[in-house]
């Protein structure tokens, strides 16, 4: 009969876990709760990584057993575990943003979008509107910025997002928003627009919709005059990316 080691089977189980968990994150595309997409590969390569420690540690499985009783760090590795597979399985909520705030520093965006390196094409597509999207959410933010008082006024507008509402605004104000990451879920800030609407006050906070309008300012900040809103579902990315 072979021998059996307690404590490098919990280990081997740890280590399964944890390989098993780093795989699940990649092909199911979760990896987007936690960390910016530029950083997946670093997670391939921990994946992979796991793996040959996993193989290297099923050989110490049948080795000598100690005298030392199961140590209490396994147990501790292993809720870590469960902590992260129940993470998965809820979506970071909006309500992140009446903790946070929101931020609407247009110089906090300019910095990203230089120290990300990278050119920022016009906005205004064919159609003469500002058209959002995932791809293009933050630059669109700076490139109004950058014009604050310039040729963008009166353009037509279209922006997805959940409703935040806040103190400072006015009854017939709210802001359509989205979730920032720069590198993991604990970077994360609120981002967004002010609209004016005169049906604000019956629009639900963290909803999301579709709100189309046109460009304006109001005391050196932009503000969207909406003249439509749809509503739309939750997307399954809440997430816009400052480096894409």
């Amino acid at each position: 009969m072979k021998r059996f080691n307690i404590n490098e089977l919990f280990k081997f189980i740890i280590m399964v876990g944890f390989t098993f968990y780093f795989y699940y994150l990649v092909l199911t595309d979760k990896l987007n709760l936690f960390i910016n997409p530029k950083m997946v590969k670093y997670i391939i390569f921990a994946s992979i990584f796991f793996t040959i420690l996993t193989v290297y540690q099923f050989t110490k499985v049948f080795t000598v057993k100690t005298k030392k009783s199961v140590n209490i760090s396994y147990i501790l590795m292993l809720l870590t575990l469960l902590i992260g597979f129940y993470a998965t399985q809820t979506s970071l909520n909006p309500n992140v943003a009446n903790k946070k705030g929101i931020n609407n520093n247009f110089s906090f965006i300019n910095s990203k979008i230089n120290k990300s390196n990278t050119t920022v094409k016009p906005i205004v597509e064919s159609s003469n509107s500002i058209i959002f999207t995932d791809e293009n959410y933050f630059k669109n933010l700076y490139d109004i910025g950058e014009d604050l008082y310039k040729k963008y006024k009166g353009t037509k507008i279209v922006i997805d997002g959940f409703i935040y509402k806040e103190d400072t605004l006015e009854n017939d104000e709210f802001i359509i928003a989205r979730l920032m990451m720069a590198c993991c879920a604990a970077d994360s800030q609120v981002i967004g627009l002010v609209c004016k609407y005169p049906d604000t006050l019956n629009l639900k906070q963290n909803t999301w919709f579709k709100v189309e309008g046109i460009l304006d300012f109001k005391n050196n900040v932009p503000i969207i005059l909406v003249n439509k809103l749809t509503s739309i579902p939750k997307p399954k990315n809440l997430y816009v990316y400052p480096f894409n």
